[in-house]
């Protein structure tokens, strides 16, 4: 079973992310970006890069902020 169909079954994401295909492929899609920048640029001078742990990090907290439901709403629901 997917993660993310675990995660729409304990109702954790929004009311649009509720396809896990979806949600799988869009996660994958923002790691592969993060990992392609790092292949294809690191060292390169023109942007002042970011340790990639944290920019790995800053991607996963983004994407799970907007996919996610809200901790505090859902607490607030029980």
């Amino acid at each position: 079973k997917l993660a993310a169909e675990e995660a729409i079954e304990q109702g954790r994401l929004r009311e649009g992310y509720r396809a896990a295909e979806l949600v799988t492929e869009t996660f994958w899609a923002a790691v592969h970006g993060v990992a392609s920048l790092e292949i294809n640029f690191a060292g390169n001078s023109w942007v002042p890069w970011r340790p990639m742990r944290r920019r790995t990090a800053a991607m996963i907290e983004a994407v799970l902020a907007g996919m996610c439901v809200e901790r505090s709403a859902k607490r607030g629901a029980r």
